[in-house]
C-alpha cells in the first residue's frame, strides 16, 4: 500500500470516529455487529489470533466485510484512542471510502 493510501485511510477512520461512525473495542464491536449496524470491521494486525478468528468468523457470518489492517497503535492513533484491537465502521458510504482505499479490487453488493 502507497504511503498515500495509508494517509488516506487514517484520515478517514479519524474523520468516521469523529462523527460518531466508527466504534472501537472488542465489546462494542460485538455488539454492534450482533446488532447488524456495521458495515466494516477492522482487526489489528497484532490483535491475538483468538480475536481475529473471533471477528473475521463473526463477520463471514453475518456477511459484513472484515480487513486486517495495521497495528493496534496506529489505529488508536486514527481515534486519539488508547490501543484497541479491532474497530467497526457504522456508516456504509465511510465503509466503502475506507475500503476502496485499502482493497480497491473489493466489489460491494450494492454498487
Amino acid at each position: 500500500m502507497s504511503c498515500h493510501a495509508a494517509e488516506k485511510w487514517k484520515s478517514l477512520i479519524g474523520l468516521g470516529f469523529r462523527a460518531g461512525k466508527v466504534i472501537t473495542g472488542t465489546e462494542a464491536v460485538r455488539s454492534v455487529l450482533k446488532k447488524k449496524k456495521a458495515y466494516l470491521v477492522v482487526v489489528a494486525e497484532d490483535a491475538s489470533v483468538r480475536t481475529k478468528a473471533e471477528f473475521l468468523r463473526a463477520c463471514e457470518e453475518t456477511g459484513i466485510p472484515c480487513i486486517v489492517l495495521a497495528k493496534k497503535e496506529v489505529l488508536a492513533s486514527c481515534t486519539g484512542q488508547s490501543p484497541r484491537a479491532v474497530l467497526a465502521i457504522t456508516d456504509q458510504q465511510m465503509a466503502r471510502a475506507v475500503l476502496r482505499v485499502v482493497r480497491p479490487e473489493f466489489s460491494f453488493a450494492n454498487g
